[in-house]
């Protein structure tokens, strides 16, 4: 009887330290919360101050909610994590309020306006790995033939029960998508933001499908083309004067190299 009052007692005290356990992880991870809330809400506070000062609009509080983007820029090699959006006129880009530098806050972001935009590319793609995942209880082979039996020539596990490993092949993508920005700076300098993800350069596809790269390049082809041919039936027309004698040689020469150095 002493036995059992014995093993109740500590069952009892194991409850209630399990309890105080919990009690004393649910109170640390509500101050943990408090103190990531009144940083955010510090750092959202500091941005909207910055957006005001630099004229740009304020995004919207619910980005804190947002998966953060990483973006390397200003030409370092360092991805940092922050949020990324855009207001119809710019993208911008800020540290989130755990990756601040000690300097002025409108120096950590990233703003780029439409119109200095140069191009954007993309670069990497996205691969698949398998991964085994056990879901079970990872049974040993001593514990299995507790638990069962051994049969068979090669000595398969069976019986285990409910305690049976569960094997699970898991399809696992990795993202090594780049969209890199080319804009225009200050003193005419090109930079280049590089942001990671599949996901931002779907976006930017259809924010400003005008800007990829591919379509800039065809656009400027085609300009070049008609402007080339435009050109042509100038100096056709030219030929035209000269022969019908409406313009002398030098007239027509002095023309002629002007076109010319056009195309």
């Amino acid at each position: 009887m002493g036995v059992f009052i014995i093993l109740a007692l500590l069952a009892i005290g194991a409850c209630f330290i399990g309890s105080l356990g919990c009690k004393i992880d649910a109170k640390s991870k509500e101050k943990t919360n408090k103190l990531i809330n009144s940083w955010q809400d510090d750092w959202f506070g500091k941005l909207q101050t910055a957006c005001i000062e630099k004229g740009i609009d304020t995004p919207p509080k619910s980005i804190l909610d947002k998966e953060e983007i990483w973006v390397a820029y200003n030409g370092s090699r360092t991805h940092s994590p922050g949020y990324l959006w855009e207001d119809g006129k710019h993208i911008i880009f800020c540290n989130d309020a755990l990756n601040q530098y000690d300097r002025p806050f409108t120096d950590n972001m990233l703003i780029i306006p439409f119109e200095d935009i140069l191009f954007y590319t993309k670069d990497g793609n996205i691969s698949y790995t398998n991964k085994i995942i056990n879901e079970g209880k990872n049974i040993s082979v001593s514990g299995a033939i507790v638990g069962g039996l051994i049969a068979g020539d090669a000595g398969a596990i069976i019986g285990a029960g409910k305690n049976a490993n569960k094997i699970q092949n898991v399809t696992v993508s990795h993202d090594d998508i780049h969209t890199f920005i080319y804009y225009n700076a200050e003193n005419d300098c090109v930079k280049i933001a590089d942001v990671k993800g599949q996901k931002f350069y779907t976006y930017i596809l259809q924010l400003l499908p005008h800007k990829e790269y591919n379509y800039v390049n065809n656009l400027n082809s085609n300009t070049t083309n008609v402007e080339n041919d435009s050109v042509k039936q100038s100096l056709e027309k030219l030929k035209e004067l000269y022969d019908n004698n409406l313009i002398d040689e030098a007239e027509y020469k002095a023309k002629k190299e002007q076109l010319l150095n056009q195309l």
